[in-house]
């Protein structure tokens, strides 16, 4: 185990406010709620499925040889989930661009599947690489409302077989959206206040439990 034991929560050591983890991905698909949705399943079957894989081979093959071993079996699923939504989901694909492929290296995934652990139970990392690839996933859909609300005035959800609108409701005015907010500057922005947010939640709760 890693010295953070893996205790995550969507306040406690939120992956992506507190310990920031994915943080390039983060950053770089949350502009619109369709992209954060994508990614979280991407992210979810990724991490669990890897999780499966390295935990076999770890009983063949050395620690110290383990995170490239994790790092080619994430590229495998990677590129298999590639090829699927590009025949399947290609408005989704177009959404993610190169955010998609730059999962391969996502730290999100790598923590969740043991990458880094010298030892670990599998039934364990599965449960884990579940609820943190949850919380990481809930996290990117704050981050895209936002964005989505004040960059484009909308908040819009589309089909990613087909292209088209579940929903496209206008809540902002033209005339008072920024569109700075969809730009990487604006993400950046954005998640630097939430992850202060979070900081002080965290640090709010460590000192409630001083105090009992």
């Amino acid at each position: 185990m890693n010295k953070l034991d893996r205790k995550t929560g969507f306040i406690k050591n939120n992956p992506l406010f507190i310990l920031f983890l994915g943080l390039t991905t983060g950053l770089a698909i949350t502009t619109n709620l369709t992209n954060a949705l994508g990614m979280t399943v991407i992210v979810f079957v990724v991490s669990v499925i890897g999780s499966l894989f390295v935990g076999l081979f770890k009983k063949f093959v050395p620690h110290e040889a383990i995170l490239i071993v994790s790092l080619v079996i994430n590229a495998l699923l990677v590129k298999l989930v590639s090829l699927f939504v590009g025949a399947y989901a290609p408005t989704l694909g177009q959404g993610l661009g190169f955010g998609l492929m730059i999962i391969t290296a996502n730290t999100l995934i790598l923590f969740n599947i043991g990458a880094f652990d010298k030892k670990d139970n599998k039934e364990i990392k599965i449960k884990l690489s579940v609820m943190n690839s949850l919380y990481y996933g809930f996290a990117l859909i704050i981050v895209s409302v936002i964005r989505e609300l004040l960059g484009s005035g909308t908040l819009s959800l589309l089909n990613p077989f087909s292209g088209e609108f579940i929903f496209n409701v206008s809540i902002i005015p033209a005339d008072y959206i920024m569109g700075l907010f969809l730009k990487p500057e604006g993400g950046f922005l954005v998640v630097g206040i939430l992850a202060a947010i979070f900081v002080s939640l965290n640090s709010k709760k460590d000192l409630e439990k001083e105090v009992r």
